[in-house]
């Protein structure tokens, strides 16, 4: 699932918490300044995080 969000998202290093269900995301472009890291307790949750912060209001 890691692989697959990272794809989705390249703008973002995806890291899965070892032992855990945890993901995070960090921007990985300097397009995404002043973004904060999103964490999540499933792939769904933080790709419904990633694609909030990535759609423009």
């Amino acid at each position: 699932m890691t692989l697959k969000l990272r794809r989705d998202f390249p703008r973002w290093t995806i890291l899965r918490f070892a032992g855990t269900d945890r993901f995070c995301a960090a921007p990985a472009t300097v397009d995404l300044p002043g973004t904060p890291a999103l964490e999540a307790g499933t792939p769904d949750g933080l790709a419904a995080l990633l694609r909030a912060v990535e759609t423009p209001s």
